[in-house]
């Protein structure tokens, strides 16, 4: 055997010798010594049933505003979901917020009862049994909600932008967004619109704008005059709708 071979056999035996023990090293805790065995639960026909909350999370929705929640007489006002000790973006139903600025009483919803109703600027009013809403396709998306107290307010309907006006329409990416907005997608089929500003009625043309530079004068323009988070990749993605009010 020659010189160079026993040389080579000599580094990959250390080579593995060390590899080991650094692996060894690597498993070994941190405290030196293995923790005690975890704990069991004895199951129960209701824990199996439906589970509950580990006895180490403690996690707890917060009275919100100073005021006390329920008060003497159980009504519940606004109610604070405990952000701060959030692990991602899905919040537990449990610890969802609530909201209710004057005081009211906790919901108490019976599916077989329950109606929703669409209606208002509609082309018709419909009414859907939950029933009937589970034979839709069913379509799971992350949505983000925050307090209706960010509500618009009629300064905040139009936008102008390098000496145009604009008006749009959020939520046009969602289901609901399609169904509960009807004007936008009557405005694409025909634009025609009176737009009242200021007690005076201006005959306009709703032309809608989904590409373009101009969406970034637009959407700065929607962001500085409204708590908005619209940006010009949701304009082109059809999240959000944009509609120049051009004379005619």
């Amino acid at each position: 055997m020659s010189s160079k071979q026993s040389d080579r056999r000599e580094f990959l035996k250390r080579g593995a010798a060390l590899a080991g023990g650094l692996g060894l090293a690597a498993a070994k805790p941190a405290s030196g010594q293995l923790p005690d065995p975890e704990g069991m639960i004895v199951g129960t026909d209701d824990l199996v049933a439906y589970g509950n909350r580990s006895r180490f999370e403690d996690s707890k929705r917060i009275p919100h505003g100073g005021r006390h929640s329920p008060d003497a007489f159980g009504l519940d006002f606004h109610i604070a979901a405990p952000l701060q000790e959030s692990v991602g973006v899905i919040t537990p139903s449990s610890l969802h917020y609530v909201g209710a600025t004057r005081g009211s009483y906790m919901p108490d919803i019976d599916p077989a009862k329950h109606r929703l109703m669409i209606h208002g600027l509609v082309d018709r009013e419909l009414v859907f049994t939950m029933e009937e809403l589970r034979r839709f396709p069913s379509v799971t998306r992350l949505h983000f909600i925050e307090c209706a107290g960010n509500r618009s307010r009629s300064s905040h309907k139009t936008v102008q932008a390098e000496g145009k006006l604009y008006v749009w329409s959020g939520y046009m990416g969602t289901t609901v967004g399609r169904i509960w907005k009807q004007w936008p997608v009557q405005a694409e089929r025909d634009g025609r619109a009176i737009i009242r500003i200021d007690g005076v009625r201006y005959e306009r043309q709703l032309n809608r704008i989904q590409y373009g530079d101009e969406l970034d004068a637009i959407t700065a323009a929607i962001t500085g005059k409204y708590p908005s988070r619209t940006t010009r990749a949701g304009v082109e993605a059809g999240d959000v709708w944009v509609f120049e009010a051009a004379p005619r």
